[in-house]
């Protein structure tokens, strides 16, 4: 056998086994713990970011919060354009906030509270 294929082999098990633990859920979870948070989610084609129960439908009924970028432009083209990620955090100015970027190069933090206000946001 050659070493090589002995090495594809093993990579092919061990990843399949690892993508196989995530998509399983385990079995000492409980009923309450499953679907218990929230899940957020960039929507590039409406340029937003929604938070969802992860339980239920992700439907607009079912939206817990979302934000939508603005469509600044720089040299013609919206830098807001394809959000690709966002995450949380509790500050003591703010309280939440969400940090995000988007592909063409805009970063930009939030205010996740009364008034969805872009605080602050760069582009390279």
């Amino acid at each position: 056998m050659h070493r090589r294929s002995l090495f594809k082999g093993m990579a092919a098990t061990a990843t399949g086994g690892a993508l196989a633990s995530l998509a399983l859920p385990a079995a000492s979870a409980s009923a309450s713990t499953i679907g218990s948070y929230d899940v957020a989610v960039c929507e590039q084609a409406k340029s937003q970011i929604l938070i969802h129960p992860a339980a239920g439908p992700w439907t607009a009924a079912n939206c817990r919060w979302s934000w939508t970028a603005p469509t600044d432009t720089v040299r013609g083209f919206n830098t807001w354009q394809n959000l690709s990620d966002v995450k949380f955090r509790d500050t003591t100015a703010h309280g939440w906030v969400a940090l995000t970027t988007a592909s063409y190069g805009r970063v930009g933090i939030v205010d996740i509270g009364d008034t969805d206000a872009l605080l602050w946001s760069a582009t390279p």
